[in-house]
């Protein structure tokens, strides 16, 4: 069963990051932390490039957790699925989180609802340039169902920003929900990180001005698919 969303996190968001051979600094954009956070760089095993980044701090603020590119386009592959570990550091199966419903804000500062939803983080790895190695999370909805009582997966297709967003990932990181038989279930993100990792197809990945995933594409040498037929709209 989808579990709750519960964010656990530290200090995160973009951020200025100086690098010395001892010293990894950290300067949140945030007006709520003041001070640069400052970490031993032979704790980090991390990619670090120095400038502009996403950093995202354990809620100690002892820890680096992470540091990502923050706005451009870069090449990744997918990796996995965000999954967390049991009591004993073993890891458990993906699967999706219950995310509650909540007001959004516009760039503009005008405000939208935004409806609880099943979502789910795709990590992929940078695979040229300075940032390669780092990885990158891209959070999809859940938009899954069963096919016509058949036992298979079919892929919820519409318009707006989020099923867009699914299609796109799935169609250019390798699987074609038109042709891969998902049987369904509650969770098939054990199945579907597991056809993905076979196709291991490189894409490009573009993050808008504030670091979010925006759009994601064919890679330049990885030609293009035709247009796939739909099964299930809503």
């Amino acid at each position: 069963m989808p579990k709750e969303y519960k964010t656990n996190y530290g200090p995160s968001g973009p951020a200025t990051v100086t690098v010395t051979p001892k010293v990894i600094t950290v300067k949140l954009d945030s007006d709520k932390y003041l001070e640069p956070f400052r970490f031993e760089r032979s704790a980090y095993k991390g990619v670090v490039v120095a400038g502009r980044c996403q950093a995202r701090i354990s809620a100690d603020t002892q820890t680096l957790y992470g540091l990502r590119p923050l706005t451009g386009n870069f090449f990744v592959r997918f990796s996995e699925f965000s999954h967390k570990r049991d009591a004993n550091g073993n890891d458990e199966a993906p699967m999706p989180r219950k995310v509650p419903a909540r007001t959004g804000r516009k760039g503009d500062g005008t405000s939208f609802p935004v409806e609880e939803h099943l979502e789910f983080t795709a990590l992929c790895t940078v695979t040229q340039g300075t940032w390669e190695g780092a990885t990158i999370p891209i959070n999809l909805w859940y938009h899954f169902d069963e096919y016509q009582s058949t036992g298979l997966t079919s892929q919820i297709i519409g318009k707006s920003k989020s099923k867009i967003l699914l299609d796109n990932f799935l169609i250019h990181a390798g699987v074609d929900m038109e042709e891969e038989a998902i049987p369904w279930s509650e969770n098939i993100l054990p199945d579907l990180e597991e056809k993905l990792q076979a196709a291991g197809k490189e894409f490009l990945l573009n993050l808008n001005a504030k670091g979010y995933p925006d759009t994601i594409s064919a890679a330049p040498d990885a030609g293009s698919k035709p247009a796939k037929k739909k099964k299930a709209k809503k």
